[in-house]
């Protein structure tokens, strides 16, 4: 996984199992493996079958020479019109209410369901000021327990007392 992004490894496959997000579906659907693979709900543990939830958004530049329009663009993609569209393509589950149907029907050779069925008890994907930084000292952990340069015990305890101090720094 230091060399290749998993996705792909999984997508070849090259490895068994991979936790990943929605607007994944698109990109294993034309991987070569396609016809077998298929989605699960993450195991539960003692808390229950817990993940995390992210959505798409669009933001505006306030200081955009076309303001108004922009404005006019991301009404529309946040509204019913957007969201169906964005469904229909598959790209990623929409957040506009009624409209993730459509997304479910994009590919029907997986059990699109169970992202929704997750949705119910998804926790929003921890953020913060430092989050690109974190997210790099988290990557550099997680790669060396999968090389071995770490155990698994070792490599989560110094990947939490890492990241912590990212987050303290950025708050002074």
């Amino acid at each position: 996984m230091t060399d290749t992004p998993p996705s792909d490894s999984f997508g070849s496959g090259k490895i068994a199992m991979y936790w990943t997000q929605n607007s994944n579906a698109k990109t294993f659907a034309m991987s070569a493996e396609a016809k077998n693979i298929d989605v699960a709900p993450v195991p539960a543990g003692p808390a229950g079958s817990i993940t995390v939830l992210n959505s798409v958004g669009v933001g505006v530049n306030a200081k955009s020479k076309n303001l108004d329009e922009a404005k006019k663009f991301v009404a529309f993609v946040a509204g019913e019109d957007g969201a169906r569209i964005q469904a229909e393509a598959g790209n990623a589950i929409p957040a506009y209410a009624g409209t993730q149907d459509a997304w479910l029907k994009s590919y029907p050779q997986f059990d699109l369901q169970v992202f929704l069925d997750a949705s119910k008890t998804a926790k929003s994907y921890p953020k913060s000021v430092s989050m690109s930084s974190w997210q790099d000292v988290e990557s550099e952990h997680r790669r060396n327990i999968w090389t071995g340069k770490e155990s698994v015990s070792d490599g989560l305890d110094a990947l939490n007392t890492a990241v912590q101090a990212v987050i303290d720094k950025a708050k002074k």
